[in-house]
């Protein structure tokens, strides 16, 4: 089973700045990114009215990442917080009738 969990520690870094969170990214293994991107999904949820100032910024860094990221379950993750919580389209990638991230044409 694959799935991810965050902690105070998380939040943390997500409240502190976008450094931090990029920082905190590039120097851990792929359970505590996914960690980090699901605390993330907490503070780009609309429902939890969190304002960061550096919400735009977060989602430049997110696409660039998409772009950069070889791993299939960081980018499903980093697509989902860029398709949920922005107006930005992702070319060429979509989730499929099962849910999977799909490469298009």
């Amino acid at each position: 089973m694959d799935y991810a969990e965050y902690d105070q520690n998380h939040c943390n870094i997500v409240e502190s700045s976008l450094k931090a969170i990029i920082s905190y990214y590039n120097s851990h293994n792929h359970e505590e990114k996914r960690s980090i991107l699901l605390c993330l999904d907490r503070y780009l949820d609309p429902y939890y009215q969190y304002k960061l100032s550096y919400k735009n910024q977060i989602f430049e860094w997110l696409q660039n990442e998409f772009q950069n990221t070889q791993d299939l379950k960081i980018k499903e993750d980093i697509f989902d917080l860029i398709d949920y919580y922005s107006e930005i389209r992702i070319p060429n990638y979509e989730r499929d009738d099962y849910g999977n991230l799909v490469q298009i044409n």
